[in-house]
């Protein structure tokens, strides 16, 4: 699994867990069941991009980012928290996103299932 997935760390911290790796956008993702938790991210072109996103649920972007205070937040609409490669602080921020998804952390993960309505 961790052949072609850059920082193979993150594999290595989350064995334990039941995770699935699906390529996305020429990137990875890390899911564990229908859920995913991360989009990790290192290519050529952009270095600037190059690095790892965790899903953060809206209601506690404000609090990730004072927990996470070098990382970025992208989308209003579904956040994101990334930590690019270059930052001090990368494989720090990296493993406590895995202690967050080890430990079921309600603040982080998106549930991909589409819902459907039921209709009356």
């Amino acid at each position: 699994m961790k052949q072609g997935f850059p920082y193979g760390f993150i594999i290595d911290y989350l064995s334990h867990l039941d995770i699935t790796v699906k390529p996305m956008f020429g990137c990875h993702s890390v899911y564990l069941k229908d859920v995913i938790y991360l989009f990790v991210r290192r290519r050529d072109k952009q270095k600037e991009l190059n690095g790892v996103s965790i899903a953060v649920n809206k209601q506690y972007v404000k609090e990730m980012k004072k927990e996470f205070p070098l990382a970025e937040i992208g989308d209003n609409k579904n956040p994101w928290l990334f930590i690019g490669e270059r930052s001090k602080r990368f494989e720090e921020y990296c493993i406590r996103f895995c202690e967050l998804i080890s430990k079921n952390d309600k603040r982080v993960g998106r549930n991909t299932k589409m819902k459907l309505r039921k209709i009356l």
